[in-house]
């Protein structure tokens, strides 16, 4: 009797379910129904309307001065971005006119299968967009590799004439065998819709052709291009398409057709009748490659709406399809449209923005679809990741009988919540609209980290709330994921459309929910409904156990499947038997043949009615109303294979194979025969109620959504992780719940799952972070690492004009005041960021820049006197030959020798003259850098002589001209303002220009700033290149930056363009043209402009990140050494909460240091106020790492501070790998505005990784020595100290030559600590003197390369070679000396120093309790700061940083130490040795016993 109510029970709640369904539908379709209109066979007035599709029409590409006719259409009509992909990744030029034409997605056409295009005079094809006819363009690389040429199109007559398409049959039946079956539409369907209008089209151009032709490929009004055409015949019929051809990879090229495409429009707009719409929008990827959404604008003639453009088929604001341009024609002729996928273009709400912001707007979507595929795969890998490490962890303890320590419990629940929180903070982070943040892709990761953190703290809270139970906090956390993505799906998925698990805007779907989505919300929604089961049955109310998991299935499937809401009719197909397999296993019924087979009949009736009501519904339906269609119109068929072909494509590449693989067998061990199942899984089944019933539910979503579904195992992955997280991490928290906790002495300082989750958390996030900088966009951004490679800047074979300016940074160049230079960035020149040549004062003379090309080296320009600054004075005198000599030449030369650099004047000159080549000076700057030793020069011309006579002038293969300064006196400033600044800017902007008119075709033409030359902050000059070398970011391999090169590589460029021997005067590199630049010139001038603002920012802040923290920690270790005894034996509750505050405090200044570089991953440059965000990314670093570091208990006592240097080991070691890219946002990082090292480890870098190398080693090899591994932990310890070693002096990562020659002792003091062998005077020699061969080695192998190649090792080995190095080794020597008396906290750092020395001196009188205590507890103590104190005094002899490396080391290695030391005193410590006895002498490490 019991197992008949159940049954009934069953059937009332499923009859219940789907009789609530059906009565929704009932309601919509009668409403429907009574709103429909009869039908009728009246033919709807025509819209009419001209389409000008451009492949790779991107929103960079609009501009107010290169297109002036589609700005104008931008400010007066309506905008969106449009997507092209349908069936393939890259949409090529056919295949996009192919897909216009057939309304629907096509397959990819090959090249064999279309007929080559003639020329255009027998084909018509229009060769103005710059291509060669064939679809494929000049220097586009591989991006067009695979597209296929326009077919050639055969015409007669008179323009607008009968056509046809050649090869039209190969396009519409593509063979079989190399197409996969699918719902691909048919080519000629548009023309075919139009004709029952009997309206005509009119098609220009091979691609017009394509998509107005006809079912056999003919058409009735066709010309070759627009100009065939008159304005009568334009506006004859309602349907008219230009086809504008691709825009081509080459920016040039690119200006001259947009600029062409600009005339077209502009004539278009005015022979349009009033009333026509204009749509002017991209149809394919071009020949540069970029793939993202392109640019449409609709304006309409005599006016209309000013707006954002949408259309049914896509339901989002301002996103349009391809398919939708389909519809705009059909619609135009006044067709009926319902058998395209398209919809017609409408404008859904006004835009009140102007037009500047409107590009601007566009341009952030574009970062959106960039960013979220990108991001996607890196989230997933890290929180992934981390989840499986916890839960391997946790499996291995257990294979082992052993249980997990109180902080791995809690560390693997918070990963397992947040885990199985990140789909839904993923949605809430759409709500901080990341994609309009300077730095979109740290937004997103930051805003995803706040949500998910969010979310697990409010799940958490609510689960707190709920009885105990294995369900309790699965059921809190699948209620809140559940409830917020129904809320989002209800309220139109505005928060899935902005999410990175979201759609993509370059699919084909663009509303509802995807299948991500659906496979969260599954898992979330029999999960809750299982768990409420559970609570209710535990009360002992099964019917309320029935009622609650109907209601969330009904719920579930009506949000999932209705067409207004998630529109998703496979996951109703899967969540119909899911929810059904729960209800009745809740009632306690057994699943059969039968009852399967009811459920999926009870879920297609379901769909089906949905489906049905949909497609009745007036207007356009959602994809289940178009699949009712496709039924009608025979098309089924295609529909379900082409789903069949997308699932099998997810399983066809090695990663889909292994998640499929994977999926089916976890579906088979949750679900198969218990023999299949582990015995703790069978334990599970017997011990929790309800779980054997759920995980059959979700194996039933998994697998039925993923074979219903064209993400195929996407599905079964998301439905089967979220449920798995869900389950796992309730379990987890239930079974441990019970389990004892640490002692209060030894916890973990963080304990609370509050604190734990936030921390927790912030370690995803900081990993997310790291990874996104080992993982960058495709995208170049100025500042990034590179080799240097590249083309160079000025080719051998044509002559070069170096054009020199003074005070123009990046911030001055605009398209108002500077519009020569925006001109050259806007035609494809390639750009880059200079590095002054002179420093300090010598900086503010006009002369500074002039000199350091004259010589190579930063020279000296001036003098003091009585306390003021004074340029030196020069001139230049011309002779009658036309030559010239430099006034006052000696005194500049001798000036040169208070320069340690000692630099050459002259060195330039003589090196071309030394080759043979003829060499041109235009102006009195140039003559400065031409000048030969002596202060002479062959040939000199006046500016406004070379102008008037440019064949004299530019007559050698090298000119340099002087082309004024920008830089304005101070009291001309205080008299005139702001207007004398920028009349002197554009003064030397038209200069430039004038320069450019009269240089010769055949010149390289290179502007290179040469120097602020006033006072003022530094900043990178201007360096603009010739736009016909491409268009790409200038920079050279001594800087290794994206967008940043040295004036200092100028002379280098200039020699090595002559042929000229190169001396050991110059040290730098050829200037090259390296990575793609932005498109839009607003977005390369801001990147390069933002790296001089970071750079500023960072200045004058190195010093504040180390000396406070320094102090602090002495006075945190002082006190708590001198008073902590005192006050333990006093007041000791009071000694232990101040002990607890002084180890939180010294932890969190351990992780300053990598703190100090994990900031570069916020981009804080790159918001409003750059100072307040780089100490807010600097707290938020450091937090991340303390906060980590604080989840570990404090036994043993270097759990916590190993943690800490490990991390800092690891992230440094991962920089100097990746090029050192974290160093440059950094305050310990190179300061690119005032030249010196670009590369590398610094001397701080150095100090604080050789702390966290030497402390990583110490704690990893002695954990394996007291674990009766002696050999194992040297060789670990010695492990450490070898990669650290390799990454400090390799050339290619740290290039480090002082640190390398120390690392060798210190690294050996350490690890001969750990193996319990006696460190000697002898050993630590022989070990100095491997260290200066294994650096001599390194130097020398480096030496051999290419000297454009070398790095500071190999420039060291030239020096030897050229006799030199004494300048070098003293100068830094005499840097070092000065650091000696450079203030209060060298004295402080030399204090400390002396006061280790005589601490560990061995049988030394003084005595510090707490320090012996720490060497009995942790005997690898001596032995570190040992090493510390070799690394310190060695590295500040080698190193011309002095005794700040000492204070950097002590930066870094104070509270790692003082951290051990306080947690070594506590009294409850269990001691190795007897804290009584003897102390060791420093000599011998003896084993603990």
């Amino acid at each position: 009797m019991r197992a008949v109510r159940a049954a009934l029970t069953v059937r009332r709640a499923l009859i219940g379910t789907l009789g609530a369904v059906l009565g929704a539908g009932l309601l919509v379709g009668g409403a429907s129904g009574a709103a429909a209109q009869p039908a009728t066979d009246e033919i709807a007035d025509a819209r009419p309307v001209v389409l000008v599709g451009v492949g790779g029409l991107h929103w960079d590409d609009v501009d107010r001065t290169g297109t002036p006719t589609l700005w104008r259409m931008v400010a007066e009509g309506s905008v969106g971005s449009i997507s092209v992909h349908t069936s393939s990744a890259q949409m090529c030029r056919l295949g996009g006119w192919l897909t216009i034409s057939a309304g629907r997605r096509v397959p990819p056409v090959s090249v064999s299968e279309v007929a080559p295009s003639g020329s255009a005079g027998q084909d018509g094809s229009d060769s103005s967009d710059g291509s060669d006819g064939d679809g494929s363009d000049d220097g586009t690389g591989d991006a067009v590799d695979d597209c296929p040429p326009m077919p050639a199109v055969s015409t007669g007559g008179t323009s607008p004439a009968p056509a046809g398409v050649e090869g039209w049959d190969e396009l519409v039946d593509p063979p079989s065998d190399d197409v996969p079956a699918g719902s691909y539409g048919e080519p000629g369907t548009v023309a075919t819709l139009v004709a029952t209008t009997q309206r005509c089209t009119t098609a220009l151009g091979p691609g017009a052709a394509i998509a107005l032709a006809d079912a056999q490929g003919r058409l009735e009004r066709y010309a070759p291009h627009l100009g065939a055409v008159g304005d009568a015949a334009l506006a004859a019929c309602p349907v008219t398409v230009l086809d504008g051809g691709d825009l081509p990879a080459d920016r040039t090229e690119r200006r001259d057709a947009l600029s062409l495409l600009d005339d077209e429009l502009r004539r278009i707009v005015a022979a349009v009748d009033t009333g026509t719409r204009v749509v002017v929008a991209g149809t394919s990827d071009g020949p540069a490659g970029e793939t993202g959404l392109q640019a449409v604008v609709q304006w309409e003639a005599g006016g209309g709406t000013v707006g954002w453009l949408t259309s049914d088929s896509t339901r989002r604001t301002g996103i349009v399809t391809l398919t939708d341009l389909s519809a705009t024609l059909v619609d135009a002729a006044g067709a009926d449209t319902s058998e395209l996928d398209g919809a017609p273009l409408r404008v859904s709400a006004e835009r009140r923005m102007t037009a500047d912001r409107t590009v601007e707007n566009r341009r952030y979507l574009t970062e959106m679809t960039t960013i979220a595929p990108h991001l996607l795969p890196l989230l997933l890998a890290v929180v992934g990741g981390a989840c499986a490490l916890a839960v391997g962890a946790v499996a291995v303890l257990r294979r082992r009988r052993r249980v997990p320590a109180p902080a791995l419990r809690r560390l693997t629940v918070a990963l397992l919540l947040l885990g199985a929180c990140t789909p839904v903070g993923a949605l809430l982070a759409a709500l901080a609209r990341w994609w309009g943040s300077p730095a979109p892709l740290f937004s997103a990761a930051a805003w995803w980290g706040a949500a998910t953190v969010g979310m697990a703290l409010v799940a958490w809270g609510v689960a707190r709330l709920l009885p105990p139970s294995r369900w309790r906090l699965a059921t809190a956390t699948a209620g809140v994921t559940w409830l917020v993505v129904t809320v989002d799906g209800v309220t139109g998925t505005v928060l899935q459309q902005g999410s990175v698990l979201g759609i993509s805007t370059l699919g084909a779907r663009y509303y509802g929910f995807g299948n991500t989505t659906f496979g969260v919300y599954a898992a979330a929604g029999l999960v809750l409904a299982a768990g409420f089961a559970a609570y209710a049955i535990d009360r002992g109310s099964r019917r309320l156990a029935l009622m609650g998991v109907a209601l969330v299935g009904l719920v579930s499937v009506v949000v999932d499947g209705w067409p207004a809401f998630g529109a998703d009719f496979g996951g109703v197909l899967a969540l119909v038997p899911a929810f059904a397999v729960l209800l009745v296993g809740v009632a306690g019924g057994a699943i059969g043949v039968r009852r399967v087979l009811a459920y999926v009949g009870a879920a297609v009736a379901v769909v089906a009615f949905v489906s049905i009501v949909d497609w009745a519904r007036p207007g356009r339906g959602s994809h289940l109303g178009q699949f009712v269609q496709r039924v009608l119109d025979g098309d089924a068929a295609d529909v379900v294979a082409g789903k069949a072909a997308g699932a099998w494509a997810t399983v066809s590449d090695p990663v889909g194979m292994v998640a499929a693989v994977v999926c089916v067998a976890v579906c088979a061990v949750l679900v198969g025969p218990d023999r299949w199942r582990p015995a703790a899984l069978r334990r599970l089944y017997v011990s929790w109620t309800g779980l054997r019933r759920t995980l059959l539910a979700v194996v039933v979503a998994a697998v039925l959504g993923s074979v219903l579904n064209d993400s195929g195992v996407v599905v079964a992955s998301a439905v089967l992780a979220v449920a798995g997280a869900l389950l796992l991490g309730s379990l987890a928290h239930d079974r441990w719940a019970q389990l004892p906790d640490d002692p209060a002495p030894v916890r973990a300082p963080l304990h609370r799952m509050p604190a734990v989750l936030v921390a927790t958390g912030g370690g995803l996030l900081a990993t997310l972070l790291v990874a996104t900088v080992a993982v960058p966009l495709p995208a170049a951004v100025a500042g990034d690492v590179t080799t240097g490679n590249g083309t160079s800047a000025m080719p051998a074979d044509q002559p070069v004009v170096l054009v020199g300016t003074a005070g123009v940074d990046w911030s001055d160049v605009d398209r108002v005041e500077t519009p020569t230079l925006w001109s050259l960035l806007r035609d494809g020149a390639p750009a880059g960021g200079v590095t002054p040549g002179a420093s300090g004062r010598n900086a503010w003379c006009a002369s500074g820049g002039w000199l350091a090309l004259s010589s190579g080296r930063a020279p000296v320009t001036g003098s003091t006197t009585g306390g003021r600054w004074s340029c030196a004075s020069w001139g230049v005198t011309p002779d009658a030959a036309g030559g010239a000599t430099v006034q006052h030449w000696d005194q500049l030369v001798a000036l040169q020798s208070r320069s340690e650099f000692r630099p050459r004047l002259g060195a330039l000159g003589a090196g071309l003259a030394a080759a043979g080549t003829c060499s041109t000076a235009i102006g009195q700057g140039a003559a400065l850098a031409l000048a030969q030793p002596d202060g002479s020069l062959a040939r000199y011309r006046s500016f406004e002589a070379a102008l008037a006579d440019p064949d004299d002038a530019f007559a050698c293969p090298t000119t340099v001209v002087d082309a004024g300064s920008a830089a304005v006196e101070p009291v001309l400033l205080d008299v005139l303002g702001e207007d004398a600044q920028r009349d002197a800017l554009r003064a030397v902007d038209r200069a430039v220009a004038r320069v450019l008119r009269v240089a010769p075709d055949e010149a390289t033409v290179l502007v290179v700033d040469t120097g602020r030359a006033q006072r003022g902050p530094v900043a990178l000059g201007v360096g603009i290149g010739d736009p016909a070398t491409g268009a790409g970011f200038l920079g050279s391999a001594a800087t290794r930056w994206v967008g940043v090169f040295r004036l200092l590589d100028v002379p280098v460029a200039l020699l090595t363009h002559a042929d000229a021997s190169i001396s050991d005067d110059f040290a730098g590199s050829p200037v090259r043209v390296g990575e793609d630049r932005p498109a839009a010139v607003a977005t390369t001038v801001r990147q390069l402009a933002e790296l001089s603002v970071r750079d500023r920012a960072l200045r004058g802040t190195s010093s504040p990140v180390t000396n406070p923290p320094l102090v602090l920690g002495l006075l945190v270790v002082a006190a708590a050494a001198v008073l902590g005894p005192r006050l333990a034996r006093s007041r000791p509750a009071l000694a232990e909460r101040l002990r607890r505050v002084a180890d939180a405090v010294l932890l969190a200044l351990a992780a300053l240091p990598v703190g100090l570089f994990l900031m570069t991953t916020t981009s804080w440059w790159r918001y409003v106020d750059p100072g307040r965000n780089l100490w807010l990314g600097l707290a938020a670093g450091t937090a991340a790492v303390a906060g980590v570091a604080a989840l570990a208990p404090r036994r043993p006592l270097t759990l916590g501070p190993g943690v800490v240097a490990g991390v800092t080991f690891v992230v440094l070691t991962l920089d100097a790998v990746l090029g050192t890219p974290l160093h440059r946002g950094s305050p310990q990082g190179p300061a690119v505005t005032l030249g010196g090292r670009f590369y590398g480890f610094g001397n701080p870098t150095y100090s604080f990784y050789v702390v966290a190398a030497l402390v990583t080693a110490a704690i990893v090899g002695w954990a394996l020595v007291q674990r009766g591994r002696r050999l194992l932990g040297t060789a670990a310890a010695a492990a450490v100290c070898l990669v650290a070693l390799v990454v400090d002096l390799w050339p290619a990562l740290g290039a480090d030559v002082g640190g390398g020659l120390v690392l060798v002792p210190a690294g050996l003091v350490v690890v001969l600590g750990v193996a319990g062998v006696r460190v000697t005077w002898q050993r630590l020699v022989v070990a100095g003197v491997a260290g200066v061969v294994l650096v001599g080695g390194i130097a020398v192998l480096d030496w051999l390369r290419p000297a454009a190649e070398r790095t500071h090792l190999g420039v060291f080995v030239q020096r030897v070679v050229d006799g030199s190095a004494s300048e070098t080794i003293s100068r830094k020597l005499g840097y070092a000396a000065d650091t000696v008396t450079s203030g209060w906290i060298a004295v402080l750092t030399l204090a400390v120093v002396v006061l280790t020395v005589v601490v560990l001196w061995p049988r030394s009188r003084v005595r510090v309790p707490a320090w012996d205590l720490l060497e009995r507890r942790w005997p690898p103590a001596r032995p570190v700061v040992v090493g510390l104190l070799v690394a310190a005094v060695a590295g500040g002899l080698v190193n011309d940083y002095g005794v700040r490396i000492a204070t950097v080391i002590l930066v870094a290695a104070v509270p790692l130490l003082g951290t051990l030391g306080l947690r070594a005193v506590a009294d409850d410590y269990p001691a190795q040795h007897d804290p009584t006895a003897p102390r060791p002498d420093g000599h011998d490490v003896h084993e603990p016993a």
